[in-house]
């Protein structure tokens, strides 16, 4: 088992495994960071990837949601997310010119909303075409037992001959997508 793992399972008290499955995903690495920037396991279904996050910034009164639904309106939760949503704006700032230029357009930086699963989740969307692909990305951030939970979920939706078509046919590759993100998220929370 990968020291990855084993500090998931220590903080949230679950009996994760490499050979788990979540929806079609299996595990394929962990990685380690200090300073409060904790865990990540990365999942794939080999064409979509899942980062699982789980970290504490080294903040000592995390709200719980896990114990109480309404903690995901903590300002603590709220201002982490904001924080990697400002992240994600930054990365399309610094990275964007250089992802424009190898033929990217970013399409969509979605709305923020809550969503409920096993543990209450607020979550953002965005959509950029690169390389005559379309990539989905959607950041879900909750918590539990005093840490962050994210979940970044990316997926390559379709090819692209022409940007007149492109939202309709994301709208209808993701509907076809979400049974398989719902899975991955209700099966991964429902271990706590």
């Amino acid at each position: 088992m990968s020291d990855g793992l084993k500090i998931f399972n220590s903080i949230l008290k679950t009996n994760l495994n490499k050979s788990d499955r979540f929806s079609n995903f299996k595990f394929t690495n962990s990685r380690m960071f200090g300073d409060g920037f904790g865990v990540s396991l990365a999942y794939s279904n080999e064409t979509d990837t899942v980062t699982v996050n789980l970290y504490d910034k080294e903040i000592n009164n995390i709200p719980d949601c896990s114990t109480n639904k309404e903690n995901i309106q903590s300002e603590i939760l709220m201002n982490e997310f904001n924080v990697n949503n400002k992240g994600i704006e930054n990365f399309l700032e610094t990275q964007g010119a250089e992802i424009l230029a190898q033929g990217a357009e970013i399409l969509d930086f979605g709305e923020i909303k809550a969503l409920e699963y096993n543990l209450p989740m607020i979550v953002n969307t965005i959509l950029f075409v690169r390389n005559g692909r379309c990539q989905f990305a959607q950041l879900y951030l909750t918590s539990i037992n005093n840490n962050f939970l994210k979940f970044r979920l990316t997926f390559d939706l379709l090819s692209t001959e022409s940007n007149e078509d492109v939202l309709k046919r994301i709208r209808e590759k993701f509907l076809e997508k979400r049974p398989i993100i719902e899975i991955f998220l209700n099966d991964f929370t429902s271990l706590f």
